[in-house]
């Protein structure tokens, strides 16, 4: 039975391709639509038809587009299952590769297949599809900023907070924050376009001009597109600044990398936008070390404001990693995230390593690892304790015995006072300054459901909760 299954499947692939190649020589796709599909008798069976036969025909982009395009119309109108939407979703993904420019046109469509497709799952399991999709929505939208392209890097995040919002997942506050990011580069994507074309009519427009050149060089940090607008009705040092901005840096001299330093450090990073003021901070760092590299050979003591400066911006850089747009938007620029399993009333009450980046986003502390804790009290930090006993052979002896609240570490990263106090420091690693709790984590306990049961519940001994195994970091 099988077997003439497959011979019966392979005999209408291969008429189809047949009726295809006839077809796409003569270019007619409406004919070519309407023969791909003459035998389906749902909207599901047209659209994989559809996709099926674009996996045959050649190069011809033309025709590709056209089965793509009907695909994903007849794919909306069945997204009865699982295995229908994730078919929908493929054809919208193989539409946006073959024509970028018209993404626009079909940004409103994941949302409904991403929704119908949630729906579709089981309760247990949407919270990780949820996961899953957001997810993927995430490295869409970093594809997207990696290439400039910030309305469509926009566009995914906001599908991401959507799906995040609705599950309660705990990166939905991160992606707030990328999204208000990604909102100031598309404006000044937006009103360069708009500046450009006021130019065109009006050139003599000196304000338009101007806002359009520092959108160009700030918001976008682009001086080599910002060099071409530039002419006599601008600020002086626009005339004289952008144009050395434009160059590679190797081909500045060291007073024009010292002037641009100042400039970007002092002037053009006083901005309310954390964009503006990120991208600005890491250009003067960049011309900073510029001045270094020259004077470390011809004037030593020539480097010292320059190292000076270095350290002030470093200070301030480090409180606007979340402001980079390519950042980690699990973690903001941090090499930590908040730990799904330990959710109490909604929100997380532990920390653990940030798996997306693998903790790229902030370098572990060398001197503790970032597991840093404090000095066991039981053992004073020996890691165990001497215990009187007697025996008859013996008689009076001492044992070594491995200490019990610290586990013969000699270091607590949390007390065992209080099982509900999660969020109370026990201090902070004099190298790296990592804030150590008493608590890594918690979560429900299982034995009990969370219903305690003093003196019954040997697993969390009446306290509701227990500490969160997932929770592994030293915070």
């Amino acid at each position: 039975m099988r077997l003439g299954k497959t011979i019966l499947l392979f005999g209408v692939i291969t008429a189809v391709a047949c009726v295809i190649v006839g077809i796409v020589r003569a270019d007619e796709t409406e004919t070519l639509i309407s023969e791909v599909i003459k035998d389906a008798r749902t909207d599901s069976e047209r659209s994989s038809k559809l996709l099926d036969a674009v996996s045959l025909i050649g190069e011809d982009k033309k025709s590709k587009l056209a089965l793509l395009e009907a695909a994903l119309k007849y794919g909306m109108k069945s997204l009865r299952t699982a295995e229908d939407c994730n078919r929908t979703l493929g054809a919208l993904d193989m539409l946006t590769k073959i024509a970028p420019q018209r993404a626009s046109e079909w940004r409103s469509q994941p949302t409904r297949i991403y929704s119908r497709l949630l729906s579709l799952t089981k309760p247990a399991d949407r919270q990780k599809l949820a996961r899953k999709i957001v997810s993927t929505l995430v490295r869409k939208g970093h594809g997207a900023a990696t290439k400039g392209a910030w309305g469509e890097s926009l566009a995914a995040y906001t599908e991401a907070k959507k799906i995040a919002s609705s599950h309660t997942l705990p990166v939905r506050s991160n992606i707030s924050v990328r999204l208000r990011i990604l909102g100031s580069l598309s404006r000044a994507r937006g009103n360069v376009d708009r500046y450009t074309a006021v130019l065109k009519n009006t050139p003599d427009n000196a304000q338009t001009r101007t806002n359009l050149v520092r959108n160009l060089l700030t918001t976008l940090d682009d001086p080599t597109a910002a060099v071409g607008h530039v002419n006599d009705s601008l600020d002086q040092k626009f005339q004289a600044y952008v144009p050395l901005a434009a160059k590679k840096i190797s081909d500045v001299p060291a007073e024009g990398c010292k002037s641009l330093a100042q400039w970007y450090h002092k002037e053009l990073s006083r901005s309310a936008l954390p964009i503006v003021k990120y991208r600005m901070l890491k250009r003067a760092k960049i011309y900073y070390q510029r001045v270094i590299e020259v004077h470390s050979t011809e004037d030593p003591a020539g480097a010292a404001l320059p190292k000076l400066a270095i350290s002030s911006i470093d200070a301030e850089l480090s409180k606007l990693k979340y402001a980079d747009p390519l950042s980690c938007v699990y973690c903001l620029g941090g090499e930590q995230t908040a730990c799904g399993d330990c959710m109490v009333a909604g929100a997380s009450t532990g920390t653990v390593l940030c798996t997306p980046c693998q903790g790229l986003g902030r370098l572990k502390c060398e001197a503790c690892g970032g597991y840093w804790g404090v000095k066991c009290k039981s053992c004073g930090g020996k890691g165990g304790v001497y215990t009187r006993k007697y025996s008859k052979k013996k008689g009076l002896y001492k044992e070594f015995n491995r200490c019990r609240p610290c586990k013969g570490k000699g270091v607590m990263h949390r007390a065992r006072k209080r099982k509900t106090d999660w969020s109370m420091s026990v201090g902070v690693c004099p190298e790296c300054g990592t804030e150590v709790m008493k608590y890594r984590g918690s979560t429900i306990c299982k034995a009990c459901r969370g219903k305690g049961r003093s003196g019954q519940c040997d697993s969390c001994n009446g306290a509701k909760l227990v500490a969160c195994t997932q929770c592994k970091s030293g915070n």
